[in-house]
């Protein structure tokens, strides 16, 4: 009886195995067959597994991220706004060189991957805003254009854009998009502001 049981845990995470490299190689739209195929199982057998997209899609979800080492607020440590806006980027940015390559395939797959999936990277991604957006000054959390922009930075295109598209260094990228978020938090009418049109931090940032 406990032969069996392993057996059919290992069989199981043959195909969970399987199914993240096929998603992180070939992208998410891996058919059943596909899988099979990878796994070595009959398309009979993954289906007693894994009846449905969303069942197999969780596990696979949880299988790769036990294997990462997601941004966590706790390591953003520092004594000021500043130190702390940057640590959250670069811990960010170094989750997303980690696994670029599923991260990369996940975002194209967001519009078709199963509702609850898509709704648990949305949640994510949320919370994650939030604590970035804790790290900043208190007046300056809840403005608008912060909020818009710490999105920007945070998003994984952005990211993607910069280091892989562009050959912008991670630590460039963390410096540039953490000026830019200290450009959204100035006050528009504190004179010191105006450096957005002129030879102010992003100007020089980018002229280096």
């Amino acid at each position: 009886m406990r032969k069996r049981a392993a057996d059919v845990e290992h069989t199981r995470q043959r195909i969970v195995e399987a199914t993240v490299q096929l998603h992180r190689t070939e992208g998410l739209d891996a058919s059943y067959s596909d899988i099979a195929a990878r796994a070595g199982v009959t398309r009979a057998t993954l289906y007693r597994h894994f009846p449905d997209t969303e069942s197999l899609f969780q596990a696979c979800s949880a299988h790769w991220i036990a294997a990462q080492v997601p941004p966590d607020p706790q390591r953003w440590t520092g004594n000021t706004p500043p130190e702390r806006l940057r640590a959250a980027l670069g811990d960010v940015y170094r989750y997303y060189a980690d696994g670029a390559d599923m991260l990369r395939n996940v975002e194209r797959a967001q519009p078709t991957m199963p509702a609850a999936l898509a709704e648990q990277i949305r949640h994510t991604e949320a919370a994650l805003r939030e604590a970035l957006l804790d790290a900043l000054p208190r007046n300056a959390r809840h403005r608008p254009r912060v909020t818009a922009v710490v999105g920007h930075v945070l998003a994984f295109s952005t990211w993607h854009s910069l280091v892989l598209e562009h050959g912008v260094a991670r630590d460039d990228a963390v410096e540039l998009m953490a000026r830019l978020v200290e450009t959204a938090e100035a006050d528009p009418e504190r004179p010191g502001s105006a450096e957005l049109r002129g030879s102010g931090p992003l100007t020089r940032c980018y002229g280096r």
